[in-house]
Parts: structure tokens; sequence; C-alpha cells
């Protein structure tokens, strides 16, 4: 496992704790020996491809399955003891299924009861999603029906939002909305964890990432320490010929194609404009990776799924 920099402790309790987590499903384990903390007011990314086991370890989380080992606590308590706090637990699945009977208002008001919540804010957050409330819920598609699902899971407010991969199946504009609504319970004191196959669109949202691999933990550490270690690229195009030598002193690696220069300058790029300032330069263009694309490279090529659900297909 690789564990970047210490992240900032934020000033929440932790409301969210997974220690040493091990799943085994058959004589196949799923998760092994997994770590996740995740405090009010922060939100925690779990990534990684099809088959990692971030719907398992979700899965866990909610009681839907128990440990083989290890330990799982939320708002303070085990899922045994916790049946009434779970009344502040916000699940998002996938996939998401609706039984083919009622409206959106009637299933609104059921997740109400449920939650023990009153059911305005239900209806407040469907109709931000763009839902009708008269609509039947077996004629929504697989848009409407992620819509309604992400209100049924986030229209009690949670103190605690656990999300399968939310951005399934959603525009834009839903996902504007969803981010937004992310960030008003984040703010409020909510502990959030995302698992996804992919970090966007909510890599700008998140505090914490943790990148399953094959059910073990690869990566795990501060978003801002990773963002932070993102390696900076420049393509540089000289009018004259390009200072090599004093270039490769900071990429020996350097490609070069005519008179212009592709190097990279690490996370901080001072010294490569200092260098160029005694030169003329006709172009340059300084690329960062984003966040995703970074974790990508930890288990390969975008998944084969990308733009589905991964989750419910394998663990």
């Amino acid at each position: 496992m690789t564990v970047l920099p210490p992240r900032g402790i934020p000033a929440g309790d932790v409301l969210v704790r997974v220690e040493d987590l091990t799943k085994t499903i058959g004589r196949r384990p799923v998760l092994s020996g997994v770590d996740l903390l995740v405090h009010g007011g922060e939100v925690a990314a779990v990534v990684g491809p099809h088959g990692s086991g971030k719907s398992t370890l979700l899965r866990v989380l909610v009681d839907l399955l128990r440990p083989s080992s290890g330990s799982v606590t939320l708002l303070g308590a085990t899922s045994r003891r916790g049946a009434r706090r779970r009344r502040s637990v916000g699940f998002l699945p996938a996939p998401v299924r609706f039984q083919p009977v009622g409206t959106v208002r009637s299933t609104l008001g059921y997740a109400a009861r449920l939650s023990g919540a009153p059911v305005a804010p239900f209806r407040d957050l469907a109709r931000r999603l763009g839902l009708d409330l008269r609509s039947r819920t077996a004629g929504l598609d697989v848009n409407g029906t992620q819509r309604l699902a992400i209100a049924v899971a986030l229209g009690h407010r949670p103190r605690v939002a656990l999300l399968d991969e939310p951005s399934t199946a959603l525009d834009a504009n839903d996902l504007s909305v969803l981010t937004d609504v992310l960030r008003e319970l984040r703010d409020d004191g909510a502990a959030i964890v995302l698992a996804s196959h992919r970090l966007d669109p909510f890599a700008d949202l998140a505090d914490h990432v943790t990148l399953l691999s094959q059910g073990t933990v690869a990566l795990d550490g501060s978003a801002s320490a990773m963002r932070r270690s993102l390696p900076t690229t420049a393509a540089v195009t000289f009018a004259a010929s390009p200072p090599l030598a004093d270039l490769a002193t900071i990429d020996p690696g350097l490609e070069v194609n005519g008179h212009q220069v592709r190097l990279t300058v690490g996370p901080h790029p001072g010294r490569l404009l200092r260098l160029l300032a005694g030169h003329t330069i006709e172009s340059i263009e300084m690329t960062t990776p984003s966040l995703s694309d970074a974790l990508v490279e930890y288990y390969g090529e975008d998944d084969p799924l990308e733009g589905r659900s991964v989750i419910g297909d394998g663990p």
C-alpha cells in the first residue's frame, strides 16, 4: 500500500470507521485489510476498477453484508447495535431498482417514514433534480430512476451519506445539482463516502482518496497532497536552437522535435521559467494531469464499462 503525506484532520468527529476489514464470499477474498476513516465535514472518494471491492465495502457499511473480520462503525456504533442511528445514514445502491408500483410522490413519502424525517425535504430535492412528483416509478427511465434514488438517499439530509456510482446516467445539470447537495451536506458536518470507478466529476469535492485494487488498498491519502504531487509537463517552442543541456538538468528524458522541447518539470515549474528567461520563446504550454487520470495509471486503462454503473455486476 502506498500512503501519501498525512491529511489535515477535520474538526468533526469520526463518523465512519473501518479497521482491518476483510470480507470473504465463498472462498474468495473480496476485501482484505481495508482501513477507512471519515470525519464529519469530509468527503472520501473510494475509487478503483470494476471488481475492486468498492460496492462490497459500502454494503458492509450499511450492514447488507457482515465482515468476515475487522471492525466497522457508523456514527460511533457497530452495524448490529446501530439500527436507530441508521436513520441518519443515506445509502445510494447500484444498480438502483424500485418496485414498479406507485409514484415518485409515494416513494418519497415511504422514504420519509423510514427515516423518521419530514417528507418536504425529500420533495424539495426531487424537484431540484427535475422530477415530476406525479410520475409513476414504472415509467421512469434510467436517468429518472437514478435521480429518484438520490432524492431517497439524501432527502433527509443524513449525517453519513454512502453513494455507490452516484454519477450513473446523470446529465450535466443533474451532476451540478448533486454536487451542490453534497457540498451542502459536507458543510453541515456530514461524512460522505463516494464509491466510483472514476473520480470525475467529484475530484474537486474529495478531501481524501482511497484506491482499491483487487480488494486491497493500493493508495491512500489526502486529495490535496495527491494534487500537489502531480507532475507538470511543458511543451516549449524556441525561436532558435533550444538549450538542451540546460533543459536536461530538469528532465533527462526530454523529447525534442525541431525547436520544440517536451519535458516533465514536476509540480513546481519555477526552475524552468527562470531558465527560459534568457531565451526567445514562441510558445509554451503547461499541462498537469487531472487527479482522475493520475489514478487510472495505477490500474491501467479506463474501465470498459465507462459511463455505466460498474457496481452490481460484481463485488
